[in-house]
């Protein structure tokens, strides 16, 4: 094929698709799954294809996921409409001011970058220096860390007074050991050098680590420690001995919060430590979140994510069991509600984040870190038990939860791997009649629609037909979710007929398992709306929207993205259809609620914008018109 999937969908118009395509994340880090600005076998972009083919919503679409306009000539030139020539040249002008604002802080940046490098020569002159004790300003000390016989010898003494949190550590073992010079724990150690290598027990952090003080301080320790094990020159930066414990609150706001940013900057990687798994302290602290925001906002920082190694067979247990819901619990960010033992701070706290990424933001940059290193850590459990040579249901299962969030994340072919060894024992265990192995080859199938491989997704997709009408029935769930995945296949090879045959066997099973008033009917009217819309069929796909729309409102309610996202296709059809009344009803409908839920600067509010303002430019053009007339 010569064109990918988000260029097929871009000049056919298909905007929900397009849409679709651009919100799907890739693997590690989050970052989009399709790339906006790849050309094709013909060296063309989905922009260049929405633009020829005169899809106004699609360009408006492509342009707020920052499409290129590099060449602004060409672009103009190839634009079907005047509507999208004016689109493309304000783009154009927007593309060349923040070339030139990028170009004014280049001066700024390298002088930051001085700053930092004089920084980290400064935090080398208390251990270069030290000649016994000494004590270090607050500026300096923040960029120090300690060797890890230091942590270790501190949960020693911890464990014999009895301290278990790093809050007990800290009242029981550090102030009592720094209370006669009112000190951190760090200025007590200059000088001095480790037991087990010779290295000075102080010196420039290597790493900063993020924790909750309510841990059991074995937890950081136990993460410090294996982190130890494969870079032994690692300085860990740990607030406890880092900060002086008798001075915390003599400290402004605004010291830590330009301490923790500032350090995480110079020190250039973070390891956030996890606990208990399904229910992390650190995502319920406000001064972690912001570590997290100062860490994922600040351009060349890395960010691990570790498990102390007492939680990991319990988290393991958890990924084979249901990786989705071990996700969906790992993932329950909510930056928002986070909580700090001073209020003040976590006010203030919360004022920076609105101020700068806002909190819908931050809490996606976290999961998305989060998502990454979850499936990080369940290949890894995979691998274990591929080279183990592991036959068993367990196995199975785990190989293929692998599979599914690979597949989610873009890794197609590491997808289709785990798939296959799931097949596998399948076949060898429960053989090739049984509802699990017919989920196999649907997950396959699905990988192969993902590469635009849709011959082979449909012979795969065929053989789970095959089992589930054998097993379950031609009237369960899993039998119409598979009619309506050979539907959306059928659609884009632009079968259009088949397509529709297909949806119209899911929707007779769900009507009459689910009813005529559920969200998955619902959802398969607007699936065959799509397809009459770009059969051309408009007061066809008005219709079945109209019949989502009636069960969206009674089941869902007017503030679901599902309910929001027909009126705004349904917008689209009326515009279409040069209806531009109605196209404004729905498209005002639509935008009132992503105004309220997600406020005026996020790209889908600025997009529904600017389907009003298309709409009421298209009425008033109609109105002079008919003025004339």
């Amino acid at each position: 094929r010569t064109m990918g999937k988000l260029h097929r969908a871009a000049k056919s118009g298909d905007v929900k698709r397009v849409e679709m395509l651009l919100a799907k994340k890739a693997l590690w880090g989050g970052k989009p799954k399709y790339d906006v600005n790849r050309r094709d076998k013909k060296g063309h972009t989905a922009l260049e294809y929405a633009s020829t083919h005169g899809h106004l919503s699609v360009v408006a679409l492509l342009l707020e996921h920052d499409a290129s306009v590099e060449d602004g000539e060409k672009a103009v030139e190839m634009a079907k409409t005047d509507e999208i020539q004016r689109l493309i040249r304000k783009a154009v002008k927007r593309e060349r001011k923040k070339v030139e604002k990028t170009a004014g802080e280049t001066e700024k940046e390298t002088a930051q970058d001085a700053t930092k490098t004089d920084a980290k020569e400064e935090a080398k002159q208390p251990q270069e220096e030290a000649t016994g004790e000494q004590t270090t300003t607050p500026t300096t000390r923040a960029l120090l860390g300690v060797h890890i016989d230091v942590l270790r010898d501190l949960h020693t003494e911890a464990r014999a007074v009895g301290a278990t949190t790093t809050t007990e550590v800290c009242d029981k073992v550090v102030k009592p050991a720094t209370a006669a010079r009112r000190c951190a724990l760090v200025d007590t150690l200059h000088g001095k050098t480790s037991r087990t290598d010779g290295q000075p027990l102080v010196g420039p952090a290597t790493v900063f680590i993020s924790h909750a003080w309510r841990y059991d301080l074995a937890d950081p320790l136990d993460v410090m420690l294996e982190h130890a094990e494969t870079c032994p020159d690692a300085y860990f930066w740990f607030d406890l001995v880092i900060n002086n414990q008798h001075t915390t609150t003599d400290h402004p706001f605004d010291w830590w919060c330009t301490t923790f940013r500032e350090g995480i900057a110079t020190i250039g990687r973070m390891i956030l430590v996890l606990s208990p798994w399904q229910d992390p302290v650190p995502l319920t602290r406000a001064w972690c979140l912001w570590e997290l925001y100062s860490a994922s906002t600040t351009p060349g920082i890395r960010l691990d994510v570790r498990l102390p190694r007492s939680e990991r067979s319990a988290f393991r247990a958890g990924l084979v069991k249901d990786m989705e819901a071990a996700m969906d619990t790992l993932v329950r960010v909510q930056a928002e509600r986070a909580e700090a033992s001073v209020k003040a701070d976590r006010d203030r706290i919360f004022a920076a984040i609105e101020q700068t990424c806002g909190f819908g933001q931050l809490n996606e940059q976290i999961k998305d870190q989060l998502r990454g290193w979850l499936l990080e850590v369940a290949v890894e459990a995979a691998e274990e038990r591929d080279a183990a040579g592991a036959q068993d249901k367990e196995t199975a299962d785990l190989f293929h939860n692998v599979a599914v969030t690979l597949d989610d994340f873009g890794a197609y072919t590491q997808s289709l791997t785990y798939y296959t060894k799931s097949l596998t024992i399948r076949l060898a265990t429960v053989g090739d009649k049984h509802p699990s192995t017919a989920r196999a080859y649907t997950g396959m199938a699905s990988v192969y629609e993902e590469q635009g491989n849709y011959a082979k997704a449909l012979e795969f997709y065929n053989k789970s037909l095959t089992i589930q009408l054998a097993t379950l029935g031609d009237k369960h769930p899993d039998t119409a979710c598979t009619y309506g995945n050979m539907a959306n296949v059928y659609k884009a090879q632009d079968n259009y007929t088949k397509a529709l045959e297909f949806f119209n066997k899911t929707l007779t099973i769900q009507r009459a398992t689910l009813g005529d008033k559920h969200p998955e009917t619902a959802r398969t009217y607007n699936e065959m709306a799509g397809v009459y819309e770009v059969q051309g069929n408009y007061a066809k796909a008005l219709e079945f929207h109209n019949k989502s729309l009636t069960i969206q409102l009674a089941t869902l309610g007017d503030k679901h993205p599902d309910t929001v996202r027909t009126w705004r296709n349904m917008g689209v059809l009326y515009e279409k259809r040069k209806m531009y009344a109605e196209a404004l009803e729905n498209y005002r409908k639509a935008y009132a609620v992503v105004l309220e839920v997600f406020g005026p600067d996020r790209p889908v509010t600025r997009l529904c914008a600017q389907d009003i303002r298309r709409a009421e430019a298209g009425l008033q053009v109609t109105v002079n018109v008919r003025d004339l007339k």
